[in-house]
């Protein structure tokens, strides 16, 4: 009896589950918003949707029943249980198990607090006809609120279209897709963790062209944001950020970077205010997030510093 021919599909989508940053508590009601606009795409590539969670998580048999062509993937076996009560790093690998399990020709990668553009599948097929390995997508914000506008600046400000199609050195974790056998000749340098910097990096240093498109849009879906999740989450962040740059530190450098540590609220607040503004319209919401933009710069710095301070190397 001849064995059965695994199914191959022209698009894999891995959505992460980054709700839980400061808690074990998923907000599933974003994620069922994200499947929604999935679900609801105009034209779709054959296409699979993989949401790889902890186990025990949450109950994902309501969601399950109504999205059942849905891959929830329960993880367990890995690093994932060396996370903390608050952090950020077991996102990366889930990340990284999601690649593992995506049997398409392209993967691409969400989160659940996104809803994707009607023509966001469609849009990345097309895309990837060029030759890139890579290819990032445009973010915008969807919720209308000052709060939502300043952690949207934060993170994803310089995505605000109009970007400029073409070639790139950078694209964000939140809206990319990559040809799988690109991503498979450097699986060494994600398959335990996926790290956007790392992985495009590489790609850059073997010969690959990563594109950006405006044209690949998702839209950021934080309804239930609050304030001090947000600072939370902020300096959960900027300690994440100094442990992975602290790999490639020496004493020298990770001594300046904790001296320097008191101007980066204002060297942040400077650049994505700048960047900001240059993007349609966005002086009056800075202006109307700028108490809440610079709580979460502060917040983003403090948790920076103690990043480098406390991290063994």
């Amino acid at each position: 009896m001849s064995e059965a021919v695994e199914k191959v599909f022209d698009l894999s989508v891995v959505v992460t589950l980054v709700s839980d940053t400061t808690n074990h508590i998923l907000d599933l009601s974003l994620l069922r918003d994200c499947l929604d606009s999935l679900q609801k795409q105009d034209e779709p590539p054959s296409m699979e949707v993989i949401v790889p969670y902890m186990e025990g998580s949450a109950d994902f048999s309501p969601l399950a029943a109504e999205f059942p062509e849905t891959d929830f993937l329960c993880v367990h076996g890995t690093h994932l249980y060396s996370r903390t009560e608050k952090g950020r790093e077991h996102h990366h690998e889930l990340r990284a198990q999601g690649i593992l399990a995506a049997k398409g020709r392209i993967v691409a990668l969400v989160e659940d607090c996104a809803r994707v553009d009607e023509k966001w599948s469609k849009n990345i097929i097309l895309a990837h006809r060029q030759d890139f390995a890579g290819i990032g997508g445009a973010i915008e914000n969807q919720v209308d609120r000052a709060l939502n506008w300043a952690v949207y600046f934060c993170d994803f400000g310089k995505y605000q279209n109009p970007i400029p199609a073409g070639k790139t050195s950078f694209a964000s974790d939140a809206n990319i897709s990559y040809k799988h056998a690109s991503l498979l000749e450097i699986d060494s340098v994600w398959r335990d963790a996926y790290h956007e910097g790392r992985v495009n990096w590489y790609l850059l240093t073997k010969g690959y062209n990563l594109g950006i498109s405006p044209d690949i849009m998702v839209f950021q879906n934080r309804k239930n944001l609050r304030l001090p999740v947000a600072l939370q989450e902020r300096s959960i962040w900027g300690r994440s950020y100094a442990t992975i740059r602290l790999a490639e530190m020496n004493f020298s450098a990770r001594l300046f970077h904790i001296l320097i540590s008191p101007v980066i609220p204002i060297a942040m607040y400077v650049r994505i205010t700048l960047t900001a503004s240059k993007r349609r319209g966005n002086f009056k919401r800075i202006i109307q997030c700028t108490p809440a933009l610079v709580l979460l710069t502060v917040s983003w710095s403090i948790g920076e510093l103690i990043g480098y301070v406390t991290k063994k190397t």
